[in-house]
């Protein structure tokens, strides 16, 4: 339905998070339907939060996927300006969710560190607006 346009973004979003709420397990989440989530206030992001941590720990989601999501999910929230506070609590559940998964690897704590040092220290060439040299 949200590929036809029959849905406007935000409402697409809005209405897999409410499956998803509701528990019902055949929800595919996507990085914006989770940032989505957390520009929905306190009560949405915390409640949100926690049932993804618990599916993403789920020995039967694929941890590949899971773990793309997460990434984008916290890029974007990177990106567009998200609070300190909010990027933290964010990045506390999803590593609490990956860790706990079967297949997690052992070296996870430092590929998101990893992950993170990128987003901090990004590379000058990969920003989108050129620099205005003076003449």
């Amino acid at each position: 339905m949200h590929n036809a346009g029959l849905l406007a973004a935000h409402a697409y979003s809005a209405a897999i998070l409410k499956m998803f709420y509701a528990n019902h397990d055949f929800i595919s989440l996507r990085a914006i339907d989770l940032v989505f989530m957390a520009r929905q206030g306190k009560d949405w992001v915390n409640f949100g939060l926690r049932q993804f941590q618990k599916t993403i720990s789920n020995p039967s989601i694929d941890f590949i996927s899971a773990y793309d999501v997460c990434l984008e999910f916290m890029e974007t929230l990177a990106l567009t300006g998200a609070r300190l506070n909010v990027f933290v609590e964010v990045l506390k559940h999803l590593t609490i969710g990956l860790a706990r998964h079967k297949d997690s690897p052992p070296n996870l704590g430092e590929e998101l560190n990893s992950f993170i040092q990128r987003l901090l220290l990004p590379d000058p060439d990969e920003y989108c607006y050129p620099v205005l040299m003076a003449n």
